[in-house]
């Protein structure tokens, strides 16, 4: 018995070890910015395929991060005053917005003050403030 108690402690260890490099390498493929499907794979098969968590975390990853990738951090704060330039012009818009409402989203956004810094409010300019000024300082949290 005792020696079945160490074969099963040592196949959980072995199991364990799997899991850490599968998500090291998932970890290392998203900090790359490459495709995430090898990684996500070996993950699935490190950890068997009875683990739920393991299945719905791979599952809830986009298809196209797990064919292209995902931006890194410098390519999404580079992609900051695009963001916030477009975002600006859709806020205005209500939802199922008609081509005259786009349109006219885009003269307000264009002729308005745009809010800097930590301003308060829930407001869309509020919140896109926020977030540039957060993403200036490299913080993506």
């Amino acid at each position: 018995q005792a020696l079945s108690g160490r074969v099963e402690l040592e196949a959980g260890l072995t199991r364990q070890t799997a899991q850490a490099l599968a998500l090291a390498g998932l970890q290392a493929a998203f900090e790359k910015a490459q495709p995430l499907q090898d990684q996500a794979a070996a993950l699935v098969t490190a950890s068997g395929q009875s683990d739920e968590f393991v299945q719905t975390l791979v599952a809830s990853l986009p298809s196209t991060a797990l064919t292209s990738g995902v931006q890194t951090a410098h390519e999404t704060l580079s992609r900051m005053p695009e963001i916030k330039r477009v975002a600006r012009q859709v806020a205005r818009v209500p939802a199922n917005g008609t081509l005259v409402e786009y349109a006219l989203g885009r003269l307000l956004a264009a002729v308005t003050f745009e809010k800097h810094g930590l301003v308060p409010g829930d407001d869309a300019e509020a919140v896109l403030a926020r977030a540039e000024t957060y993403a200036g300082r490299g913080d993506l949290d």
